[in-house]
């Protein structure tokens, strides 16, 4: 299998790892507006695509005490970081933004791979290495549209000695994890990852469609999705320093979260379950609903691994990171409502995918030991009708 055959069954999610990996030439925008691999397949390629590729492989490890929805967690807590500008520009509470920084002070990594806006096109995101504290700030804020974050792992970095924090969504981390498992060496090269809460991928149309919808004259110059409080307006800029915004409930709620990807749709894994810290939104709720009025951002985090739950207090000791406290598996539930679902119906949606003609993405250990005890089995069954519907229209 081929970049290009995972990419006609709709299951490519554009992260540039089989480009890396000299699996495919380029990425390139197609016309639903996501970036997709092109050019000839290799024959020097020495993995196999549906080896590494996070589209259509997902491998969780059974790990002893794991909670059937939520993973493995040493511990769940909401925390912000006390740096006032790393706080107030992060997209919640700062946590990731922090993190970083601190994986760097203390020597741990050399750099952190994450994704910036491209200041050459504010419709594109692209993924860079930064080694100074105010590059990693300048990546501050969640960037709702398609971006390659793989695509810096060549094997040309294998043959440094530095070692890198890699900050991604959820299918990011399991990419990284397929290729470690193929290949060890990428084990000490990215020893620690940090996985950002996510209900899906928009395409770039889903940016261009909001500015249109907001009515910005001219030419898009910068677009910002959250941030500057929580969780923060969409704002976007012409030429002429003009702008239009609105809020995130609405950019999200009533347009972006219109383009998602497909794969997207049958997505098992929102909440980083391979990565040593899985960082959301803390959710106020009222009536059992987020509240999105403005306040200084929190940060739900799910520490996974020991390590890093004892960094993590570390780095509370010492300052950096405000303990808000711990939550547990129900708090989850109330202000993770969509996670919790898109966990519980997982498996309903996989059947009816594949049942719709599409191509079986191997998803394994990611259902969830008893997930359809969590659920009536009407319920279920109306998720897989509705996915086998979507999934005959896109390969029929």
């Amino acid at each position: 299998m081929n970049p290009q055959d995972i990419t006609s069954k709709n299951l490519c999610l554009g992260c540039g790892l089989c480009v890396a990996q000299g699996h495919a030439e380029k990425l390139e925008w197609n016309s639903d507006g996501f970036l997709i691999p092109t050019g000839s397949h290799p024959h020097n390629a020495s993995i196999a695509t549906e080896q590494i590729c996070p589209g259509v492989l997902v491998d969780l490890p059974a790990t002893p005490g794991s909670d059937p929805l939520w993973g493995y967690t040493e511990e769940i807590v909401v925390a912000h970081s006390t740096h006032k500008g790393v706080r107030q520009n992060g997209s919640s509470g700062g946590i990731v933004t922090e993190l970083a920084r601190q994986f760097l002070l203390h020597g741990l990594v050399d750099g952190v791979i994450h994704v910036v806006s491209d200041s050459s096109d504010p419709f594109l995101n692209r993924a860079v290495i930064s080694t100074t504290l105010e590059q990693i700030e300048s990546g501050a804020s969640s960037r709702y549209a398609p971006a390659s974050s793989l695509q810096v792992l060549t094997p040309e970095l294998l043959q440094t000695s530095a070692k890198y924090l890699l900050v991604g969504k959820p299918c990011d981390i399991s990419g990284l994890r397929n290729l470690q498992a193929t290949d060890p060496r990428w084990k000490s090269k990215i020893p620690f990852t940090i996985a950002i809460f996510c209900a899906g991928m928009p395409s770039r149309e889903g940016t261009i469609a909001l500015v249109k919808k907001l009515g910005l004259s001219g030419d898009t110059s910068k677009v910002k999705y959250r941030g500057d409080g929580w969780p923060g307006k969409f704002i976007a800029w012409n030429e002429l320093g003009e702008s239009v915004s609105t809020s995130y409930s609405d950019s999200w709620g009533s347009t972006l979260n219109r383009f998602l990807h497909p794969r997207c749709k049958i997505c098992p894994d929102g909440i980083g379950l391979q990565a040593d810290f899985s960082v959301g939104d803390a959710w106020e709720t009222q009536d059992g609903y987020p509240d999105f009025h403005d306040r200084e951002g929190e940060s739900l985090v799910l520490v996974r691994t020991k390590e890093c739950h004892s960094l993590f207090h570390s780095w509370i000791t010492e300052g950096a990171i405000e303990l808000v406290g711990q939550r547990n598996r129900e708090y989850l539930e109330t202000i993770q409502k969509f996670q919790a679902q898109r966990r519980i119906f997982a498996r309903y949606r996989w059947i009816g995918w594949t049942l719709g003609g599409g191509f079986k993405p191997r998803f394994r250990g990611v259902f969830g030991a008893g997930s359809y005890r969590f659920t009536e089995f009407s319920s279920g069954l109306r998720q897989l009708m509705g996915t086998l519907k979507r999934s005959k229209k896109l390969h029929s």
